[in-house]
């Protein structure tokens, strides 16, 4: 029983740190990110944007920036460096003022999204003075505009959901060792007749 209780103990540890060193294998990828030299700027404006964290293995497309989705249209085209940085320039589209997302997306050598794309970042469109107009109230005949939320939310879910696993297997593991230590079998002293 000792026996199997140490490997059962041994295989807990080897699973539980396989199960360590993958998350924090997915905690430790990096996300792409863009950044625009400015975050509001009125249409027709060339505006600079940097990123980082794009894939540079063989086969991966350019990084596409794209006006407000990732089926919006292509504003602006770049190449990853070694390091995955990309640098680009993009004008301003002609729109109303308001809120609007600049979206970065790239595919791999399969066609498929490369993992931690799309990228995004809010923009906003003002005035040719530079200045925002001040929103109407929404009547309740006006429907809400749907907002893109991005995979922010599905990436901290994920890791919520990971380390809460982590902590349940963790407290299995212990229960286990705490049973197999209370369940072995008393010795009888020995008798010498």
């Amino acid at each position: 029983m000792r026996l199997l209780n140490r490997t059962m103990v041994s295989g807990l540890v080897v699973a539980a740190a396989a199960t360590v060193s993958g998350a924090a294998a997915f905690a430790c990828t990096a996300l792409a990110t863009i950044d625009a030299q400015a975050a509001a700027a009125p249409s027709g404006t060339a505006v600079a944007v940097t990123g980082a964290s794009f894939s540079t293995a063989a086969g991966a497309s350019p990084v596409v920036f794209h006006w407000n989705g990732v089926d919006g249209p292509e504003v602006a085209r770049a190449t990853p460096d070694a390091a995955g940085n990309v640098t680009a320039n993009f004008t301003v589209p002609k729109a109303d003022a308001g809120y609007y997302t600049l979206v970065a997306t790239q595919q791999n050598a399969e066609g498929e999204t490369v993992y931690g794309t799309p990228a995004r970042q809010s923009f906003q469109v003002v005035g040719p003075d530079g200045r925002a107009p001040v929103a109407p109230a929404a009547t309740p005949s006006q429907p809400a505009t749907p907002v893109d939320t991005g995979s922010g939310g599905v990436v901290a879910l994920t890791v919520i959901l990971g380390a809460a696993g982590l902590g349940l297997f963790g407290a299995g593991a212990v229960t286990m060792a705490r049973q197999g230590r209370q369940s072995r079998p008393a010795t009888a002293p020995v008798r010498h007749d």
